[in-house]
């Protein structure tokens, strides 16, 4: 006989949790508050943004990411699904200061993140109508009181290439169209019909028109070869590559001073083989509390980050790109850009078509003054300013195609009157003051009343 006896486990209770403009205990909590700490950020490897670590783990939230490019994976975050007003997303709140969009956690370290807290119900109403997709409030690390402590991390991540579709072979696709043709009951005169035998009969071979008549003629006028090369484009456009995070902080101090200085760097490679196309983050962050009397203290927060992306401006050309067949070559005998007729290879409209350069640069600052008036009433104000700025370079080059021989030029693409040069900048600056009264009380060791009053101003 075995007996099972379930006893409660009440400590989780007198957790603290982050909600609007304060904390309260879990105990007294009846909002819908998710919260993941640092421990669900941990061992993930890179991440180009903490939401990559939270996809599909997060009851309740729903995380989505569009694209695989290093730095522009365009992250979804919605909080009541997809039926929220007007589809809107959460309002972001880093260290009490709000951030425009979803975008403001891929500049944020991983690492610096001691937790996150979702409201989802009117735990958020608090914060008015920019609340309506939620709130996310983001805590970063403070220093715990005693000795210096440094702390290191790194990781490099391999990353392999995922599920791709099973691509024809030459002969398969050359089979492939004689059956559709024969299905269609159209004669052996018929273009396909002839272009797909010869395929089969030169599969791994070329026909250089210099040197032989074109069997097509008059069709096909502006081609100077046919080229039956066995070329699989998935593995020409895409290999494995890598990522690394390196994280470094030291902190420390007294009771009534604690510090924490964190620098980070991430690198994120693409695997996409061609072109420049890669992303770079560097944050730096220092956190300072200081008591100054027993009953007040500052809290002072100043943080740098820095983006550097790069990906070739025709990379959508090169990605939506069609191919005749499975025997377009992805090059020249002598290595030069393949062109045949108006086609042209696309993996080097990613390799020479120009690079599409942005870099951000941006500094937060916030300073949060708490003074204990007298027991159960406390007052809290928060100032806060942030500075970015963006800056894209855009250059998009003409490339010249040649014939499989690499001696005659076919075509360029885009003519040199179409090939450009942009530059772009802005500059954004966000202005936050706000200060509140918090007035708690416990009437008979069991019943708690809590009212709050405040002001806040924001200038964007």
């Amino acid at each position: 006989v075995i007996n099972v006896k379930l006893q409660e486990d009440s400590e989780v209770l007198d957790e603290v949790v982050v909600v609007g403009y304060g904390s309260q205990k879990k105990e007294t909590l009846t909002g819908a508050v998710t919260v993941v700490s640092d421990k669900m950020l941990k061992n993930k490897g890179t991440m180009s943004s903490p939401l990559q670590a939270m996809q599909g783990q997060v009851p309740g939230v729903t995380i989505t990411r569009n694209s695989a490019a290093p730095g522009d994976e365009s992250w979804g975050l919605k909080l009541r699904g997809s039926v929220s007003a007007n589809n809107a997303e959460p309002l972001i709140v880093i260290d009490g200061v709000a951030y425009d969009g979803v975008n403001a956690l891929r500049n944020i370290n991983p690492s610096d993140i001691q937790f996150i807290n979702f409201l989802k119900d009117a735990s958020a109403a608090i914060y008015g109508s920019r609340a309506a997709g939620g709130v996310v409030l983001v805590t970063t690390k403070q220093a715990k009181e005693g000795k210096a402590r440094i702390e290191y991390s790194g990781s490099y991540t391999y990353k392999m290439v995922g599920l791709q579709p099973e691509l024809m072979s030459m002969n398969e696709w050359a089979n492939a169209v004689l059956q559709t043709c024969q299905n269609d009951g159209q004669p052996d005169s018929y273009s396909w019909v002839k272009y797909a035998k010869m395929a089969l009969a030169n599969e791994g071979k070329y026909i250089d028109l210099d040197h032989s008549a074109n069997p097509f003629a008059p069709s096909y006028s502006d081609v100077m070869d046919f080229v039956f090369m066995d070329t699989n484009w998935q593995d020409v456009l895409f290999g494995n590559s890598y990522s690394t995070q390196h994280d470094l902080a030291i902190s420390g101090g007294t009771e009534k001073n604690l510090y924490r200085l964190s620098v980070g760097y991430m690198y994120d490679d693409s695997n996409l083989k061609w072109g420049n196309n890669n992303n770079r983050r560097f944050n730096l962050r220092l956190t300072n509390k200081l008591k100054v009397f027993d009953n007040f203290a500052i809290e002072s927060v100043i943080a740098y980050n820095r983006q550097d992306q790069v990906a070739p401006t025709q990379i959508g050309s090169a990605l939506n790109s069609q191919v005749t067949q499975p025997g377009f070559p992805s090059s020249t005998k002598d290595g030069k850009p393949y062109g045949w007729g108006t086609w042209g290879t696309p993996n080097w409209k990613a390799e020479l078509g120009g690079d599409n350069k942005l870099k951000v640069s941006a500094v937060n600052i916030s300073e949060n003054l708490t003074w204990d008036i007298i027991d159960g009433l406390r007052a809290v104000a928060t100032l806060g300013y942030n500075t970015s700025q963006a800056t894209r370079d855009t250059q998009s080059l003409s490339i010249d195609f040649y014939n499989y021989t690499g001696n005659k030029l076919i075509n360029t693409s885009p003519i040199a009157a179409d090939t450009s040069y942009k530059k772009s900048s802005s500059r954004t600056d966000f202005y936050s003051v706000q200060g509140y009264l918090e007035w708690t009380k416990t009437f008979a060791e069991r019943h708690d009343v809590k009212l709050m009053g405040g002001w806040q101003y924001n200038l964007n």
